[in-house]
């Protein structure tokens, strides 16, 4: 892919009002333009900030955010896009899903896959292997265009929210599980939760089609007939977002 018109343009004006051009080097289609009065105007291709949709675009792109992330000094996970047989036509830096396999070997199993641009951890799953990983990113090439490779990090999953440097709330997201009675199989206990997700007013629908849970049952040695004994934790997903199903604990007070 050529480098975007718009960039080479900002390349020209950038040096003419006293501006400093950050661009993202693979492919040069997004940046920030840092004024002299100290203003950044982040874009994305022709998306500038205005109503401040170039920072939108770029924060709904996982690639890009963590290019700037990475740049601006936070640290994320180590991680790498790659691209749809017919994307790859268009680019110049081709990386198709042989090379996603390829890097995953690299970081060795399990690691994380994911689409590039999407939210509510759809389809973010943990791969195991070969097997796993193809089927996975075959499935995300149906949805979109872009997936990511990223190295497996474990512990607990917690997300803060920040307003003007203070701490406004956190909690940890507890990724979707169930807890035996010794008498319910897991079908039916994920039934009931998702009763209680009804009673309580929560919109979340807990799709018990969905491979990743599948997949984790298997390597469980369960499946939904199962029935486990009492007080016993089967988990279910392996990614936290609420909207799969997770749960969240307020550790405000106490982090």
């Amino acid at each position: 892919m050529k480098t975007p018109f718009v960039t080479d343009i900002l390349k020209k004006i950038a040096p003419l009002i006293g501006a400093e051009l950050l661009i993202e080097p693979e492919y040069g289609f997004v940046g920030q333009v840092r004024f002299q009065n100290g203003k950044k105007m982040l874009f994305r291709g022709g998306n500038f900030n205005v109503n401040r949709l170039g920072s939108v675009e770029i924060a709904r792109d996982k690639g890009y955010a963590s290019f700037f992330l990475q740049t601006f000094g936070y640290k994320t996970p180590e991680g790498q896009t790659f691209f749809s047989e017919k994307l790859c036509q268009n680019l110049v830096l081709k990386r198709n899903i042989d090379d996603g396999f390829a890097y995953a070997q690299r970081l060795g199993f399990p690691v994380i896959l994911k689409p590039n641009n999407r939210s509510q951890g759809m389809l973010v799953t943990k791969v195991y292997n070969k097997r796993d990983y193809y089927r996975v990113a075959r499935q995300i090439f149906k949805k979109t265009s872009v997936l990511i490779v990223q190295r497996f990090y474990g512990g607990r999953d917690y997300r803060v929210v920040v307003l003007d440097d203070e701490i406004i709330s956190a909690y940890e997201r507890i990724p979707l599980l169930v807890v035996g009675n010794g008498q319910s199989s897991i079908k039916e206990l994920l039934e009931q939760k998702q009763q209680l997700f009804i009673k309580n007013g929560r919109d979340t629908v807990i799709d018990v089609d969905d491979f990743r849970i599948k997949s984790k049952l298997r390597r469980q040695k369960l499946s939904f007939e199962s029935v486990p004994q009492k007080s016993e934790t089967v988990h279910l997903l392996d990614n936290a977002n609420l909207s799969t199903g997770g749960d969240a604990m307020d550790v405000t007070q106490t982090m």
